[in-house]
């Protein structure tokens, strides 16, 4: 592939984002009706992006659409659209993870076909870090301490994040099981020379500060904005990743 070429699968996987990420959040607010609250309010959220990004990362729980968290919402409906979310979300997270590999390098394989062999991998991999999040939030309040366990449970879940930082990239460029994934990722981040550890800094800061805004801002011409400025930015980070990622897979596994 050419620099050009290149540049087009970069522009493709912002592009793929951000139209999905339309869909999902304005699709969500018509089906299950619109977030909780609708003032804006100061709320701070710290989160590392790797993936598919999507405006709910940065937005609070009162703020987000699309889910059962929604304020008017009925039940049935919500389960369902949650559920088809959920699925439809694990493909197209294979998918952008596939067009930002294209960005960097070319491939003997077609983004489909990269999105449908790791779908299962994915699938237990997202299921797997939302059931973790729930159950340390869960047993931080079932002991009594919401706030400080709050804060040790969001420390914990940063660092699992950063471990297991090349864990959707190994699954879907290496095509690995989630066994495989899980050990190689966590070699592939060692020997990034401090790349990883500069794109996770990069990405909490663009997030805690985006995500300030988007809350504090809150509106929803300011939502629409906020979705313009923040894929294309996360986009760009993980394809500079993406070059670190296919660095380190030259030391540690010939893809």
């Amino acid at each position: 592939m050419t620099a050009s070429e290149h540049r087009r699968s970069w522009i493709a996987a912002a592009g793929f984002a951000l139209v999905f990420d339309l869909v999902a959040f304005w699709g969500g607010w018509l089906l299950t009706g619109p977030p909780r609250s609708m003032e804006p309010f100061h709320s701070f959220k710290t989160t590392v992006t790797i993936g598919l990004p999507a405006i709910n990362q940065l937005l609070d729980a009162k703020h987000q659409t699309g889910s059962l968290t929604s304020g008017s919402v009925a039940i049935i409906p919500g389960i369902l659209f949650a559920l088809v979310l959920f699925l439809v979300t694990t493909l197209a997270t294979s998918s952008f993870i596939g067009l930002l590999a294209r960005s960097v390098e070319s491939r003997d394989t077609t983004v489909g076909e990269d999105a449908r062999r790791a779908f299962v991998t994915m699938f237990l991999w997202l299921l797997f870090q939302f059931a973790m999040t729930a159950v340390l939030f869960f047993l931080f309040a079932a002991i009594g301490l919401p706030m400080l366990g709050g804060i040790f449970a969001v420390v914990a879940l940063l660092w699992f994040r950063y471990y297991f930082l090349f864990f959707e990239y190994a699954c879907v460029v290496l095509r690995l099981g989630f066994g495989e994934a899980w050990e190689m990722s966590a070699r592939l981040r060692r020997a990034t020379d401090g790349g990883a550890m500069t794109y996770f800094i990069l990405s909490l800061l663009v997030n805690a500060v985006l995500a300030y805004f988007a809350n504090a801002l809150f509106s929803l011409p300011g939502v629409f904005v906020m979705q313009l400025l923040y894929i294309p930015v996360i986009t760009w980070l993980q394809h500079r990743l993406m070059r670190d990622f296919f660095d380190a897979c030259d030391k540690v596994w010939p893809v």
